[in-house]
């Protein structure tokens, strides 16, 4: 889901001890993609690779396994697992089969 918006939005979004206000321009950035920040990702149980992975597909917009597997210095399993994982609690989305398998934001 994209915004095609030339507006600003604020956002904001709570945490225990302060309020993390976050300023996007909405035009080239998804509702997912906003919400994505390392304390939030903390919060629903993430590992720091798994963060890692998110922070990476906010910047490059995708990660493949072996991508995830380079910057966290992990085997092919682990890889697989924690991906599924992501997508499982519905941050990624799967894109294609097999060996071209991409993970996107949701």
């Amino acid at each position: 889901m994209n915004i095609n918006c030339t507006c600003k939005y604020l956002f904001a979004t709570a945490n225990k001890t302060y309020l993390h206000l976050q300023i996007f321009n909405c035009k080239k950035q998804r509702l997912s993609e906003i919400k994505f920040t390392e304390e939030y990702l903390r919060e629903l149980g993430l590992n720091e690779r798994q963060i890692k992975a998110v922070m990476y597909v906010k910047e490059k917009g995708k990660i493949t396994n072996k991508e995830y597997r380079t910057i966290n210095g992990v085997s092919d399993e682990t890889a697989r697992l924690e991906l599924n994982d992501l997508v499982k609690k519905e941050i990624f989305t799967s894109k294609g089969k097999g060996r071209s398998v991409k993970y996107v934001f949701k």
